[in-house]
């Protein structure tokens, strides 16, 4: 398997996990990495953005609400998190960086992801960056560093901090990949998302991909560089399958269940664990989804979406297209308006199929 990369700064990670989800269940592509910025996640939000087939990790923001970075990893690759480039800055410097770890002949890679808010001072952000390119420069990996700068890179700008950029970046032998727009307004189109790499020759192909998720496009890597898989049997899936079967498995194996250390508990807080304990045992072992191929079908599954609604979205894509490609304010309020439509109907659909559910299993215990 190659080493495939995407970024995207998604403003809000709450509330597109589900589109994002089903993105990358039906790219052609495997990414291997998914880097985030603008997550706007907290302590409280941070355990919702929960994918089947990626783990989140990533820092966010304590002081205030937006920002944050972080990576979904493919649950098949094995990485670590590097806590000593991590604690690099004070906590305003907003970085966060992994190594993907290799058993092939091949190096291992680092991969960062990075965003600066408008108002970070720049001199201390380049002081701090160049802090941990120090590090990364002097270890024989791959290094990738992505995110949004806030920065224009465009070729026809010229800007001081662009200048600065590039002369701090070229000092550790890194080399920008990206040159097309990344941002489009009515007014302005600007390349403020980032990807660098300490070995260009890796990657085959690289630029920007189509999705509407948000005002900021996202930009993806190919690389020819093999990375090794974990087994089927070391991925865990937490997708979970009700069918007959397995609840007429699940209810029998919770007869045949010794409950002794719930019935003759005296505490009932214990007994209530002890309850729990043993019902998620037997709930992971017969209705959870061993088989990688089911659980990805059962991904791209959204029984709630109709024939009528496939043709919106298709129409939402056709406007997207169509405002990229001319950035007029009359394509600009029509995609909008279409995109505001659509998740409204999405909602109204989603909220009918679990009510149409709930109505057909009233009064069967059993069911619901």
């Amino acid at each position: 398997m190659f080493f495939n990369l995407m970024h995207l700064n998604i403003r809000s990670l709450v509330n597109k996990t589900n589109e994002l989800e089903s993105y990358l269940s039906n790219s052609h592509i495997k990414f291997n990495v998914v880097a985030i910025t603008e997550s706007w996640l907290n302590e409280r939000t941070e355990s919702l953005v929960g994918m089947d087939e990626y783990r989140y990790v990533g820092k966010n923001r304590h002081d205030k609400n937006g920002g944050g970075v972080g990576f979904y990893v493919c649950n098949d690759s094995t990485f670590r998190i590097r806590d000593d480039l991590n604690t690099i800055g004070s906590p305003k410097f907003e970085m966060f960086a992994i190594e993907i770890i290799n058993n092939f002949k091949s190096k291992n890679s680092i991969v960062m992801v990075s965003y600066r808010p408008p108002i970070y001072e720049i001199k201390q952000y380049f002081k701090e960056l160049e802090q941990v390119l120090q590090i990364t420069s002097n270890e024989n990996k791959f290094v990738y560093l992505l995110g949004d700068l806030n920065i224009d890179l465009s070729p026809e700008v010229s800007s001081i901090n662009k200048i600065q950029l590039n002369q701090l970046v070229t000092c550790y032998n890194l080399k920008s990949m990206i040159t097309v727009p990344t941002r489009i307004s009515n007014t302005k189109k600007s390349t403020i998302d980032i990807l660098f790499t300490n070995h260009p020759e890796n990657i085959i192909q690289c630029g920007t991909i189509l999705c509407d998720l948000s005002d900021h496009i996202p930009l993806f890597a190919c690389t020819n560089q093999k990375i090794n898989n974990k087994t089927v049997a070391d991925v865990t899936f937490s997708k979970y399958s009700y069918s007959t079967h397995r609840i007429n498995n699940l209810n029998e194996g919770l007869c045949n269940a010794d409950w002794t250390s719930v019935l003759s508990c005296d505490d009932v807080d214990v007994a209530f664990q002890n309850f729990i304990d043993i019902f998620r045992l037997h709930y992971k072992t017969y209705c959870s989804v061993t088989s990688k191929r089911q659980a990805q079908k059962m991904a791209k599954n959204k029984p709630w979406i109709t024939k009528e609604f496939k043709q919106m979205l298709k129409r939402k894509k056709m406007l997207y297209k169509k405002y990229l490609k001319h950035t007029s304010s009359d394509n600009y309020t029509a995609l909008k308006s279409c995109s505001k439509l659509c998740n409204k109907i999405k909602c109204q659909l989603k909220r009918q199929y679990y009510f149409n559910l709930l109505q057909q299993s009233n009064g069967d215990s059993k069911k619901t």
